[in-house]
């Protein structure tokens, strides 16, 4: 199971949950992956940076400039995809678990779209796509992961449930 806020005071903990993401301790990064970031996850406008560091970066053994630089790489293997242009391709409209699984076996290697998971919320009474959650091998969780295929870090981690059946692309991110 994997850790959160690993050596975070009750404090930072109390103001993540509670989305006040601005108060956390700005997260220290080159120039160079700052604006990787920035173009990567337009979140960083709200201090998600800042969130995904405290609960998640703190329980790896990565300094935060390897975990943003892993993540960014990883995001790039992600976007050159069938991935991408399956979600790129149906915005606004509604896709199913098996075409979502379909781009990453083709993407990432036969049983890859085993190792994803895909949450959903309500919006109103459609059904969004609020996130998918890739499985990859602990291998992912150092430094060297930078040179690693996204491919080989999917095809190293076991299989879940794929969770929502169906959902609406947000343009949200596009």
């Amino acid at each position: 199971m994997r850790q959160n806020y690993c050596g975070v005071s009750d404090d930072q903990k109390a103001a993540d949950k509670d989305g006040k993401w601005a108060s956390l301790p700005q997260v220290t990064l080159s120039a160079e992956t700052q604006a990787a970031l920035l173009k990567a996850m337009p979140g960083t406008q709200s201090g998600l940076e800042r969130h995904e560091w405290t609960k998640h970066g703190t329980c790896t053994k990565m300094s935060a400039e390897d975990y943003f630089g892993v993540g960014v790489h990883l995001l790039g293997g992600l976007n050159a995809s069938a991935v991408r242009e399956l979600f790129a391709a149906n915005i606004g409209k509604p896709v199913k678990a098996e075409a979502i699984k379909a781009a990453f076996d083709k993407s990432f290697g036969q049983g890859a779209g085993d190792r994803v998971k895909m949450s959903c919320r309500r919006a109103g009474n459609v059904k969004m796509i609020s996130g998918l959650t890739i499985g990859l091998s602990e291998a992912a969780g150092s430094a060297s992961a930078k040179g690693a295929s996204l491919g080989d870090l999917i095809q190293g981690a076991g299989k879940t449930s794929f969770g929502c059946d169906e959902g609406v692309v947000d343009a949200a991110g596009f």
